[in-house]
């Protein structure tokens, strides 16, 4: 794939000073789609909830809008939420749901993969005791964030061409 061949060149090309702890948001392309969707659904919810409690309307009705307004509030904490960061100085990938110390990384592999309906560069880690991390690219920096895997894990980052 092209994308993926542009951003295996910009790896290479690479070269960043880096600090003690470096984060990692979502990039906006994502943000805005998540965002559009997140609060198109807040405010059906709100409508459906409306008109179920001012019209006395059903109660399948008001249950369908506080279903959307939580699916609406789920797509605005995902996307507020979103953090990645990596501490260089103690090589700890942090996340929302995941601490990984990078010292203990058997591998490390970057690949080309599907995540849902689209081909997504992930980063594919495994510790030394067989926990497997599939993190898929969803933020900001892409590049530099490959680029310091690749500077904290050196033989053990391996990149996989598509």
């Amino acid at each position: 794939m092209v994308f993926y061949e542009d951003f295996l060149k910009k790896l290479e090309q690479a070269n960043y000073q880096l600090t003690d702890k470096e984060n990692f948001y979502v990039e906006g392309k994502k943000m805005v789609s998540i965002l559009g969707v997140g609060i198109a659904l807040l405010l059906i919810g709100l409508y459906q909830g409306y008109v179920a409690y001012m019209t006395h309307g059903t109660i399948i009705r008001g249950i369908f809008g506080v279903i959307l307004l939580l699916l609406g509030l789920k797509q605005l904490k995902v996307i507020f939420m979103y953090k990645m960061s990596i501490d260089v100085k103690n090589k700890i990938l942090n996340s929302n749901k995941i601490k990984v110390d990078l010292s203990k990384v058997k591998t490390c592999t970057l690949k080309e993969e599907k995540v849902g309906k689209h081909l997504e560069t992930v980063v594919d880690i495994i510790t030394e005791d067989n926990q497997q991390f599939i993190i898929p690219f969803y933020m900001s920096k892409k590049v530099k964030f490959a680029y310091i895997l690749k500077t904290i894990l050196k033989d053990k980052f391996i990149v996989k061409a598509s």
